[in-house]
């Protein structure tokens, strides 16, 4: 998008303080060099997912609403991509569906609606879409604001709510929607939220403090207010109070992966979080037949400062052999031409470019091992979990849901986030693997998480017939 269409979308004041805090507070932050040692959120028994009633059928057609901060084609991140699957996994079971996502590229294509709110519909793989935004952005509308007064979201979600109708109300980001849930508990149309990012008690959503620190948790929102002091925020406390809310009054709050969960229940005391983890897509046929030495390794995903793929690009220089490094994902090109410098030197290191779904089975197929070194905990991750079930071995950062899907010594390698000397041993440990000690995962596939959610609108829907 162009900076003369971000200025009109976001206003003055609020394009400043994105380019500030975009040019000057996240080089330090993303640089990987203060992380300090991993966090620990005690482990909890989270609760089994509940059964409906012998005499409920969850093939009962339902109508769901989902919510969600971006959406396709305008982003393609992980949360994106659940929701789609979702939707699409519902569609097929004879549930009605419909994607409520906000948008900033498709600012100039809306149109006036309820309460001030523009928006626009459109058809994406199958999913009906209703995109919105508002006529004048809120200041911190992405990731800082969260605010249940807010007139013109509610306005719309009354619209939409009473033309939809729906069974429930499912939202994949919560933080920007907190109006619209207020709104469905005044109604008291049942909503699920699942927690597919840390929004709900970090205004930066990555764990990852001001000064670059991994940030061991917001205590009620006032480390926020000590640490992390930005633009967007004007009561932190009450930031915190107002996502605890939100989450009081879901009928279910589930995370995709334990490590969240754990988070959420150390933050929100009183919160409990059913884990279900997002499907994964199995391999067609049987897996390609790895033999010999491990030398062609890869990177899948979005060029981001998060992902520490400088630090990869150094760790592999120091591997010495006829290795190979494929990076793979589109970023910003200044972020790409940074990239593209660091791996000069080495012609070993190619820049692949990004690679369409249909494109992404063959990268597994003909790569060995492929690296994760996220800076972040990451809330799930899709790209290991399809490696691993693609038959490669998996190097990841020992931290977050990573970690749930690594056995080191037998599909992969942990390395402390950020330490180059870590990731190079990594490097040269699945280099010498033995693929005879290689142990398969198995992760859950998109039917078994769609089965898993049918059950839960099953159950707010009975709950809102006996409120009725």
């Amino acid at each position: 998008m162009k900076q003369l269409d971000l200025l009109r979308y976001y206003g003055i004041i609020g394009f400043a303080q994105k380019a500030w805090e975009k040019l000057v507070v996240d080089p330090k932050r993303f640089s990987g060099r203060q992380l300090g040692e991993p966090p620990h959120f005690p482990h909890s028994e989270h609760p089994a997912l509940p059964k409906p009633p012998k005499n409920e059928s969850a093939s009962e057609p339902k109508a769901i609403l989902y919510l969600v901060h971006y959406f396709f084609p305008e982003r393609s991140g992980g949360t994106e991509r659940f929701v789609l699957t979702q939707a699409k996994e519902q569609l097929r079971r004879g549930n009605r569906v419909r994607v409520l996502t906000l948008t900033v590229e498709g600012a100039g294509r809306a149109e006036p609606g309820a309460g001030g709110m523009r928006q626009f519909s459109y058809e994406y793989e199958g999913i009906p879409v209703t995109a919105f935004c508002y006529a004048h952005t809120p200041v911190g509308l992405y990731y800082k604001r969260i605010d249940e007064q807010d007139p013109v979201m509610q306005a719309f979600a009354r619209e939409q709510l009473e033309e939809f109708r729906p069974t429930a109300v499912h939202c994949a980001y919560a933080q920007p929607m907190a109006a619209f849930l207020k709104e469905c508990r005044e109604r008291q149309i049942p909503y699920l939220i699942t927690t597919t990012g840390y929004d709900s008690l970090c205004h930066y959503t990555t764990m990852l403090d001001k000064t670059g620190r991994l940030c061991a948790g917001c205590d009620g929102g006032r480390r926020c207010r000590k640490v992390c002091p930005t633009y967007g925020v004007k009561d932190y406390e009450q930031r915190y109070q107002a996502a605890a809310a939100y989450l009081r009054g879901a009928c279910f709050v589930a995370a995709p992966s334990a490590y969240v969960a754990d988070v959420l229940e150390a933050e929100f005391p009183k919160q409990k979080v059913l884990v279900i983890p997002h499907g994964v897509t199995r391999p067609d046929g049987p897996l390609p037949f790895r033999q010999g030495k491990v030398r062609r390794f890869a990177f899948v995903g979005t060029l981001t400062e998060l992902k520490g793929i400088p630090l990869l690009i150094k760790a592999f220089q120091e591997l010495k052999g006829d290795f190979t490094l494929s990076i793979y994902g589109g970023g910003t090109s200044a972020y790409t031409s940074r990239l593209r410098r660091l791996a000069a030197e080495d012609p070993r290191i190619r820049l692949e470019g990004p690679r369409g779904p249909d494109e992404v089975r063959q990268i597994y197929e003909n790569t060995d091992c492929v690296v994760v070194p996220s800076l972040v905990p990451e809330t799930y991750n899709f790209v290991i979990r399809e490696a691993a079930s693609s038959g490669c071995l998996v190097i990841g950062s020992d931290i977050g849901a990573l970690t749930e899907a690594v056995k080191p010594g037998k599909n992969g390698f942990l390395f402390t986030p950020g330490s180059r000397q870590e990731l190079t041993k990594a490097l040269r440990d699945a280099a010498g693997f033995d693929w005879k000690n290689y142990e398969k995962m198995r992760f859950t596939t998109p039917r078994e998480e769609a089965e898993e959610y049918d059950w839960l609108y099953t159950l707010a829907a009975l709950e809102k017939r006996k409120g009725s």
